[in-house]
């Protein structure tokens, strides 16, 4: 239980974006998803949240020093607790979504420099001096 506290949650960040990536990865195996069929994709949805669940249920299950009241009440035993073990589950399954939200902010600056820069049509210019045209530029 004993660590820093900015370490804990950068560890919490790690293990919500690996869930991120892994879910992704198996969207980008699925396939495109169905756009006609409303229960294809509910059970699509339903599947990825599942995954989901189970990896970061091993994440919670296999290391204990991620347990979010351990670190938030340093003075008590919180992690025996079992709403310890699902408050950390549920953390890291609803915090996988956002971790691209995250990402973003973290590197907003980088982004919001890219997206500045527009690309801008050519100027073509055609001289007609009465004989024939061209193009400059």
């Amino acid at each position: 239980m004993q660590g820093n506290l900015g370490s804990w949650v950068v560890l919490l960040l790690f293990a919500a974006f690996a869930i991120e990536r892994i879910i992704a990865a198996a969207s980008f195996l699925l396939g495109p998803p169905p756009s006609d069929n409303v229960r294809a994709l509910q059970r699509r949805g339903v599947l990825l949240f599942g995954l989901a669940a189970a990896v970061a249920l091993a994440i919670v299950n296999g290391n204990s020093e991620v347990r979010l009241l351990g670190h938030l009440q340093p003075g008590r035993r919180a992690a025996t607790y079992d709403y310890d073990y699902w408050l950390t589950w549920l953390v890291l399954v609803a915090g996988s979504d956002q971790v691209r939200s995250v990402v973003q902010w973290i590197g907003g600056t980088v982004s919001a420099a890219k997206e500045v820069k527009e690309k801008v049509a050519p100027v073509r210019i055609e001289v007609d001096d009465g004989v024939n045209v061209r193009k400059v530029a």
